[in-house]
């Protein structure tokens, strides 16, 4: 005994490919010489060659190209922050002297 299940998927709401749309320009047109030239120069000026590529998506919004440039700028973050870290810590000690020297300089003063 076998039964027919029909499974209805409603309309998917996450995207799968990210479409990216560039225009392809070809260059100048140059005038007709005889007729066969021009008439086909009449029908192919107005065509506009397009390229589509698609693209699948990771976690839902990330398209494949932006893969590289996102791993960099994570590589930068993380490179960075270290670097960032002494910088603050050499700087927070140059203030820190320059208060306690306003400080003592205060202190003659009186």
């Amino acid at each position: 005994m076998s039964r027919n299940i029909q499974v209805t998927q409603g309309p998917r709401k996450t995207r799968r490919k990210y479409a990216r749309i560039q225009m392809v320009h070809t260059g100048v047109l140059t005038p007709a010489i005889n007729g066969f030239t021009r008439a086909f120069n009449e029908t192919s000026r107005y065509e506009v060659p397009f390229v589509i590529t698609l693209e699948p998506l990771y976690f839902g919004v990330l398209p494949s190209s932006l893969v590289p440039v996102v791993l960099t700028v994570l590589a930068i973050l993380v490179a960075g922050l270290p670097i960032a870290r002494r910088i603050h810590r050499y700087l927070e000690g140059i203030a820190q002297q320059a208060k306690e020297e306003e400080l003592v300089g205060e202190e003659k003063d009186d």
